[in-house]
This record gives C-alpha cells, sequence and structure tokens, in this order.
C-alpha cells in the first residue's frame, strides 16, 4: 500500500526530474520518517536532497515542518526545501 501511495505522489516529481535529465530513485522506508532520510543520506551519500518544506501533518512547526527541521538538523548533504 505504501508503495503505490509513494508512486502516486513521487510521480510528478521524477517527470520533471526526468525533463532537468537528473536521476532519480524512489525509497520506500518504514519507521520515523526524518531518520529514515537521514540515515539513507549517510548510507547512499547523495550530492542533494530535495523535499517539502511542510508535510501533510496537522501538527506541524509553523515555519518549517517537523521532518523537514530533523532532517536539516541531521544532514551533512545539502537540503533543498520546497515550499
Amino acid at each position: 500500500y505504501f508503495v503505490v501511495e509513494a508512486e502516486d505522489v513521487f510521480r510528478s516529481v521524477r517527470a520533471f526530474a526526468e525533463m532537468q535529465r537528473w536521476p532519480t530513485r524512489l525509497e520506500v522506508a518504514r519507521g520515523h520518517v526524518a531518520t529514515a532520510i537521514v540515515d539513507f543520506a549517510e548510507r547512499e551519500k547523495p550530492s542533494l536532497i530535495v523535499m517539502g518544506s511542510h508535510g501533510r501533518s496537522v501538527f506541524g512547526n509553523v515555519a518549517l515542518g517537523s521532518v523537514a527541521t530533523a532532517v536539516i538538523a541531521g544532514c551533512r548533504v545539502p537540503v533543498l526545501l520546497i515550499r
């Protein structure tokens, strides 16, 4: 179920990236979102992480989403936030 939903969300991002000839890869992980992203970045060492500044949760920080805040704090990889 999660993979199908992730594919749906990722479809427009992948289409845009392909037009720019940027390589993309979808990976679905379980657990706390920010921890999974930081662990992925440590393991795979991507050149950039692109993510939304606010998630879908109603319980986010006002200025910046809690997942985005945790990823920025825990990552050594550059993070580009899209509003």
